[in-house]
């Protein structure tokens, strides 16, 4: 069975980069434009708007790239092992300890933020988390239940080894 603990923030951002796309692609028709005024001041301010429109559309789509190929699930929980997003794979009794913080302006408004999590003593964190602050109390329940869970099943051998030694 799997559950998705958090998701990726992606749409968002995507909307957002592919109008700053769309912006760039303006400066650079604008400065187009005003390189045929005969004016070298105006000249010079279509060429910095032609510089700034290609700086745009070149971060644009390198952000495009990364939120698209982001995977929609931040955390997964498959077969009692938790999958995050960066490639880490643990037993939820393996994280040691785990807090949400949201992302500026941004992550207040639109509830996301990012996780800062330690598995076996090293840190790791994952950004643009949806509701991250509802992930890190799933997480927390989890490593409960898996605590409770193990300590159970070592009582049960415990008791089992016990019996054999009485019948033996």
């Amino acid at each position: 069975m799997e559950e998705v603990i958090a998701k990726s923030v992606r749409t968002l951002y995507i909307i957002t980069y592919s109008i700053l796309l769309v912006m760039g692609g303006i400066f650079i028709a604008a400065g187009a434009f005003f390189t045929f005024f005969d004016e070298e001041i105006i000249i010079v301010y279509g060429w910095i708007a032609i510089v700034l429109g290609i700086i745009i559309i070149l971060g644009s789509i390198g952000y495009l790239i990364y939120f698209i190929r982001m995977p929609k699930d931040a955390i997964k929980l498959k077969d009692g092992k938790l999958y995050f997003r960066n490639g880490v794979v643990c037993t939820p009794t393996e994280l040691t300890d785990f807090k949400s913080k949201t992302m500026g302006l941004d992550g207040s408004l639109f509830g996301f933020g990012k996780i800062i999590f330690f598995v076996n003593g090293k840190e790791y964190k994952l950004r643009f988390v949806d509701k991250a602050d509802a992930a890190v109390k799933r997480l927390f329940m989890l490593k409960a239940e898996c605590s409770v869970k193990e300590h159970i099943a070592k009582e049960q051998e415990a008791n089992k080894n016990l019996q054999e030694e009485n019948n033996g």
